[in-house]
């Protein structure tokens, strides 16, 4: 994630809609049919909590398996590309800070507001094909609801076509 980092220090005015979704759009669409997400939590992290309150909440954490399920995308689905779920994580409060794609990769940064001054920055690098994606999150959430006021979470979600629907 350190060319994230770089990437969004070099320019700090956020990306048109435009740009965004011209370079979503470079990104390899999917193809239709029925596919195997699986989600798992690699990390999870308060750091200025005190270690009681973080290593339970860890320990809860760590009683989660790796989630999966099936989706099936049709085939108007995979013509929207990438660029339809850009759009929708947009629909929400967040702002797209940086974002860079290529045919089989792509680099994001979502800055999202939440209430009584909390916020979520959410970090996302991946890789992908016509059948399997691979998308590293990390999310970083403030606020005085947390404990310690800081918690970080990094996921993996993984893709997989496994056939038709």
């Amino acid at each position: 994630m350190g060319c994230l980092v770089l990437l969004s220090a070099c320019d700090s005015t956020p990306p048109s809609e435009e740009d965004i979704v011209a370079q979503a759009e470079q990104f390899a669409a999917p193809d239709p049919g029925l596919y195997l997400s699986t989600t798992t939590l690699m990390s999870f992290e308060l750091p200025n909590a005190g270690p009681d309150t973080a290593d339970r909440m860890r320990s809860q954490l760590d009683l989660l398996a790796p989630q999966e399920r099936e989706i099936c995308l049709t085939e108007a689905d995979a013509e929207q590309g990438f660029a339809a779920l850009l759009r929708d994580m947009q629909e929400g409060n967040c702002e797209v800070t940086s974002f860079d794609a290529g045919e089989t990769r792509f680099i994001a940064d979502f800055a999202c507001p939440g209430t009584g001054g909390s916020s979520s920055r959410v970090m996302m690098e991946g890789t992908g094909t016509a059948t399997t994606s691979q998308m590293e999150l990390d999310i970083e959430q403030n606020g005085s609801a947390i404990p310690g006021g800081v918690l970080t979470m990094r996921f993996v979600v993984e893709n997989q076509r496994i056939g038709d629907c």
